[in-house]
């Protein structure tokens, strides 16, 4: 049995973005009377976001990972990306980042950034 987190304005917000993306629906399906009465059925009281706050709140979260991982680069580092993703045998679709660079003291990093496209949404990031 799975475990469903207890509700929150922002826990629901969020289940919805990893929703819409995981099942490849455009943004607009939240504004689909349809949609909204079976939602409002569930919880008369219940804040459906319009598309245009998933879109800026999707924006927001590129922009922190995007200062998140460029606040670990030094200044004059010269940064080289590589892009890796897949599908599982069950559906599952995973999005790796890594970027290499070098120090000003030759030592080599590497910063990684997982996408896992779940039902958990796990994400991950770590420095190497």
């Amino acid at each position: 049995m799975k475990v469903v987190p207890e509700f929150t304005q922002a826990a629901w917000r969020e289940q919805l973005i990893v929703f819409l993306i995981s099942s490849n629906l455009p943004f607009r399906a939240v504004e689909h009377p349809e949609f909204r009465k079976v939602m409002l059925m569930l919880r008369p009281d219940l804040d459906i976001p319009h598309r245009t706050y998933i879109r800026t709140h999707l924006t927001s979260l590129y922009e922190n990972v995007q200062s998140q991982l460029l606040s670990d680069l030094p200044e004059t580092a010269k940064v080289s990306i590589a892009l890796d993703g897949w599908q599982s045998p069950f559906k599952r679709s995973f999005l790796a980042v890594t970027a290499y660079y070098i120090m000003t003291d030759w030592e080599w990093q590497e910063v990684h950034y997982m996408l896992l496209s779940n039902y958990t949404n796990a994400n991950f990031y770590y420095r190497h």
